[in-house]
C-alpha cells in the first residue's frame, strides 16, 4: 500500500491527489451532507498542507463542525459519528462511480488523517469484494447507534439540568413561604401591641 508521504514523496503527488479530490467532491455520496463536506475538506486540506498532526477530534469539531471552543469529545460524539459516515460514503463512492479512479482516498479506522493510495496498490480480493456491502451496512448501523448514544447523552444532560433547576425553584419557593409566614407573624404582633385596651380597663384606669 503506497500512502502519500510528504517527506519521501511516496504514493500519489499533490497534483494527482487534488485531481482525485475534484472528482470526489462532485460525487453523490460525498456531497449530500454539509457536515460531511466540511469534515472531508478540513482533514484533506490540513493533510495536504502538512499539518496532519493537528487533525484531532477537537480541531475537527471547532474548525469544521461549528462547535464552540469548549467542545469536549468525551461528551459529544459528533466527530466519531461524522468520521464513520464519511468512511461509509467513501466506500460507496469507490464501489460505484469512483470504481475506476486511479487514487483511493480513505480515512483509516482509529484515525482522522486521510490516506491517498494508488488503486493498483490495493488488492481487494474476492472475499473483500463479497463482504464489501455487508461491511458498509455494518458501518451504517454503527453510525446510527453512535448517533443514538450521542442524542441520549444530550437528553440525559438536559434532564439533569432541568431537575437541578426544579430543585432550585422549589427551594426558592419554600424560602419565600417562610419569609411570608414570618412577615404575617410580625404584622399580627404589631397589631396586638397597638390595639387599645377595652373600655372596662380604661374606666378602672380613670378611678
Amino acid at each position: 500500500m503506497l500512502v502519500y508521504d510528504f517527506e519521501h514523496k511516496a504514493g500519489p503527488g499533490r497534483d494527482e491527489v487534488r485531481s482525485a479530490l475534484e472528482r470526489l467532491f462532485e460525487s453523490g455520496p460525498c456531497v449530500s451532507s454539509p457536515r460531511l463536506r466540511a469534515f472531508r475538506r478540513f482533514v484533506i486540506d490540513e493533510t495536504l498542507a502538512g499539518r496532519s498532526v493537528r487533525i484531532k477530534a477537537y480541531t475537527i469539531a471547532v474548525g469544521a463542525l461549528d462547535r464552540a471552543e469548549s467542545f469536549d469529545p468525551a461528551r459529544d460524539a459528533i466527530v466519531r459519528v461524522e468520521a464513520r459516515r464519511l468512511r461509509a460514503a467513501l466506500a460507496r463512492y469507490y464501489g460505484d462511480e469512483g470504481a475506476d479512479d486511479p487514487i483511493v482516498i480513505c480515512i483509516p479506522t482509529g484515525s482522522y488523517v486521510p490516506s491517498f493510495i494508488w488503486r493498483d496498490a490495493v488488492d481487494p480480493g474476492p472475499a473483500r469484494q463479497a463482504g464489501g456491502r455487508a461491511a458498509e451496512v455494518l458501518e451504517e448501523r454503527r453510525v446510527h447507534l453512535e448517533q443514538f448514544r450521542s442524542n441520549f447523552a444530550l437528553v440525559r444532560s438536559s434532564v439533569a439540568e432541568l431537575t437541578a433547576e426544579l430543585a432550585a425553584s422549589r427551594l426558592a419557593i419554600a424560602r419565600s413561604q417562610i419569609l411570608i409566614e414570618r412577615s404575617r407573624g410580625d404584622l399580627r404582633q404589631d397589631g396586638e401591641e397597638e390595639r387599645p385596651p377595652p373600655a372596662s380597663q380604661r374606666n378602672l384606669d380613670r378611678r
